[in-house]
């Protein structure tokens, strides 16, 4: 958060939604910066509920975002592969990644990500693991 403007954390499952709160709360200095949503990111699709958004939404209504990080259990493939144009406009990408749990090639995500961002894998292996992307050259 060191000078973020804003950020947003979204936690759709109840009870580490009310943890995040807890912490912001332990947190004084860091809470006014902080905006919780308890929501899902869905992919861009006609099915829509009143507890989603797309990321692109999210991104429309922050202006110009720089730094996603993402830790939603396998849900970054289809995040990535579903609506790049809107993961594209952030300049530097953190996610742990699970290709196990959704039966999908890391290599495939990687290989989508390698056009607009220098690729790092901070740690783990081809099952589990964190990546690092940061933008090549201009802006998405």
């Amino acid at each position: 958060m060191l000078g973020a403007c804003k950020v947003i954390g979204v936690e759709p499952e109840p009870s580490r939604f009310a943890l995040a709160k807890r912490n912001l709360l332990l947190n004084p200095d860091l809470a006014s910066g902080i905006e919780l949503k308890m929501e899902y990111v869905r992919s861009p699709s006609p099915s829509t509920t009143s507890e989603s958004f797309t990321l692109g939404q999210l991104v429309a209504s922050i202006g110009h975002p720089l730094v996603q990080k993402m830790d939603c259990e396998g849900c970054e493939f289809d995040l990535i592969l579903s609506d790049y144009e809107s993961i594209r406009r952030f300049d530097v990408l953190v996610f742990e990644y699970h290709p196990n749990m959704v039966y999908k090639s890391l290599n495939r995500l990687l290989k989508r990500l390698q056009y607009d961002y220098q690729l790092n894998i901070v740690a783990g292996d081809a099952m589990i693991g964190i990546a690092k992307c940061i933008r090549k050259g201009g802006r998405g």
